[in-house]
């Protein structure tokens, strides 16, 4: 499957990699293809010099070792309306390139209820893929 990570999902990933968060990056990374846009990569820079600069190189490495397809949010055309601004370019980029799913924790997104691509938390995550269960950490 096609799936978009969403910057919120990148910055949770560097600021701790322990998280099921971090396992279901990993599980997509292994299985699916990433997409990512321009835009994603500028916020998470941007979060992370401005609040977690001392996880700088960790983002770095993080997009390394990702295998991700990169679209440019600047020239997709407007699809479907999501209330903040921001995203727009994001969700354009995203339905331009057929993706299915929006890996995300941010509301906007969730609350667009579209059927693809599928808008998901880390519990959709969990009900599309219960495979994913085993990668998850134990509490």
């Amino acid at each position: 499957m096609k799936v978009l990570v969403d910057t919120n999902i990148l910055v949770s990933a560097v600021f701790n990699h322990q998280t099921a968060l971090s396992a279901t990056l990993k599980y997509v990374n292994k299985y699916h293809q990433i997409y990512l846009t321009t835009q994603i990569i500028e916020e998470l820079f941007d979060v992370v010099s401005r609040k977690l600069l001392n996880r700088l190189q960790t983002a770095i490495i993080l997009l390394h070792n990702l295998n991700y397809i990169l679209l440019d949010s600047s020239s997709a055309e407007n699809i479907q309306t999501i209330r903040d601004a921001t995203d727009q370019p994001i969700i354009n980029a995203a339905i331009e390139a057929n993706v299915d799913i929006i890996f995300t924790g941010d509301q906007d997104f969730l609350s667009l209820q579209l059927a693809q691509p599928q808008c998901l938390d880390i519990k959709g995550m969990i009900a599309i893929f219960p495979e994913l269960q085993i990668f998850l950490p134990q509490e």
